[in-house]
């Protein structure tokens, strides 16, 4: 699984960077009130692996 941080990097779950550019979003799987799930292919240096990324709503962590 991998955690977008930002627009910059994402992080997987070895704590290695993959470049956002090999990320290709698909079709909206789900949400709820903190972020939410889409389907999706990594291109990795192994090959392309389907996926599932992860998006956080950032208004949910601003404070007013």
């Amino acid at each position: 699984m991998a955690y977008r941080t930002n627009s910059v990097k994402t992080i997987d779950q070895r704590g290695a960077l993959i470049n956002p550019s090999s990320l290709v979003e698909g079709k909206k799987l789900g949400d709820g009130t903190f972020g939410i799930v889409v389907e999706g292919v990594w291109t990795s240096p192994a090959g392309k692996i389907d996926v599932a990324i992860k998006t956080l709503k950032v208004s949910k962590f601003l404070s007013n």
